[in-house]
């Protein structure tokens, strides 16, 4: 069951014959009430603004979902005309919930995003900063982790999106091994991941660069570069 109700009634531009995005023309503010939405539970959300042209202008949008909040305002162009200057925060509290709506058990932790969208429908862009604590999943666990991320999706193709990440992990076990810390620089694009990575274990050292091939039918790893170093 869901609810809501507007604090200011939105106006909505006249009747067109053909109703596209670009001749939608909305402005107001939505308040909602605690929900069930597709068997998620949301505790309420809350938008103002205006859809006009194409293009998003939003004073406020606020949402909380299970132990996780969305908050963000700016602009956010869909068409070509306009430029997006969209910021957000996403937290996440606790993702054993969120692990079970995904159909994800066991991941756990704590997770918060802090970034911009920019460009439009030629480029859409976003960068911004991830943190986490206490991660875990299956065989995996990372005590802390903090990455800078760059997602660019041309004409809304998000299959072929590139995704740019730099993040450092501390004090992780993978598959039973314990590690004090992991660096790596990755990239993924058109199916093929590029990557290069330096581990630390005690005393030990390992520097790795590669990539990986992902095909419907198998996946392929390519190691061309491996080091080893003991002090």
């Amino acid at each position: 069951m869901t609810s809501a109700h507007t604090a200011r009634k939105p106006t909505v531009a006249p009747r067109r014959r053909h109703c596209t995005a670009a001749s939608i023309d909305v402005d107001g503010r939505v308040v909602l009430a605690p929900s069930l939405i597709g068997g998620v539970q949301v505790a309420g959300a809350d938008v103002e603004g205006r859809y006009a042209a194409e293009t998003a202008d939003i004073s406020r949008l606020h949402v909380d979902g299970p132990d996780v909040t969305l908050d963000a305002s700016g602009r956010l162009a869909l068409g070509r005309a306009q430029t997006s200057d969209l910021k957000y925060r996403i937290n996440a509290g606790d993702l054993t919930e969120l692990g079970r709506i995904i159909d994800r058990r066991g991941l756990d932790g704590t997770l918060a995003l802090d970034g911009t969208v920019t460009g439009n429908a030629a480029s859409l862009e976003t960068a911004g900063t991830l943190s986490g604590h206490a991660l875990a999943y299956g065989e995996l666990a990372v005590l802390d982790l903090d990455s800078t991320y760059a997602v660019a999706v041309a004409d809304f193709d998000f299959v072929n999106a590139r995704v740019q990440a730099t993040s450092a992990a501390t004090f992780l076990v993978v598959g039973g091994v314990e590690l004090n810390q992991l660096k790596a620089t990755t990239t993924y694009a058109q199916k093929r991941m590029e990557f290069e990575a330096t581990v630390q274990q005690q005393t030990r050292e390992l520097g790795v660069t590669g990539n990986a091939i992902f095909h419907p039918d198998h996946q392929e790893l390519h190691l061309p570069a491996l080091s080893l170093r003991a002090d």
